[in-house]
């Protein structure tokens, strides 16, 4: 196991220069919104202040009558909505650049200055979407996450609602290692790796891989 752990630390430096940057402070969060939270515009400065992550199921009330019934422990669910406006730093220019969801419970739609990046109904996978567009057009973007748990129930046990894990914003130059792009099989004392690499770039560029 300690050879297959310093092979990975090995591959991970192919992307030397790339961040990672946690992106869970100061969220805005509303269960009252309006249909058009995605709104750059929109005016939310009355909505609550929070750090992911986050479930407002069980900041709730039980009640024998709340939908979830009592594989999700009577608690409420419904929609919630998501927000964040943060500046560009001059350094993202230029670079591949993803917001990522550790995870959402459920059915989540995700916006970036009104555009819509995306839409995820299952509640238990992690998932980014390339922002490197709006990145370069942009000095500043205004994120909104709807997420939807009304329909009940959701599972044969407690699932919570909302943004229940980290986010993050992962910048990498335009040659890059993607997200899962290092795969490690083993049989018996036989280690295989894999490393994709991918170029966002208009024009053809030799790259050189060490393992």
């Amino acid at each position: 196991m300690k050879k297959i752990y310093l092979l990975l630390v090995a591959l991970l430096a192919l992307d030397a220069g790339a961040a990672r940057m946690d992106f869970d402070e100061n969220w805005m969060f509303s269960l009252n919104a309006p249909e058009n939270s995605q709104d750059p515009a929109l005016k939310d400065s009355d909505w609550r202040v929070l750090n992911l992550p986050h479930d407002w199921s069980v900041e709730g009330k039980f009640d024998i009558h709340n939908p979830t019934t009592f594989r999700c422990g009577y608690l409420p669910a419904g929609i919630g909505w998501y927000r964040k406006t943060i500046e560009v730093p001059d350094d993202w220019k230029g670079k591949h650049v993803e917001i990522v969801f550790d995870g959402v419970f459920r059915n989540s739609t995700v916006w970036a200055n009104g555009q819509k990046l995306g839409a995820r109904p299952y509640g238990w996978i992690s998932f980014a979407y390339d922002i490197s567009e709006i990145v370069n057009a942009s000095d500043s973007i205004t994120f909104a996450v709807e997420v939807d748990n009304e329909q009940q129930s959701a599972a044969r046990w407690y699932t919570g609602s909302g943004i229940y894990a980290h986010t993050w914003i992962d910048v990498k130059h335009k040659i890059h290692v993607p997200r899962d792009g290092i795969y490690v099989r083993t049989q018996g004392d036989d280690v295989e790796l894999d490393v994709e690499v991918r170029n966002t770039l208009d024009v053809i560029q030799p790259v050189d891989v060490e393992v």
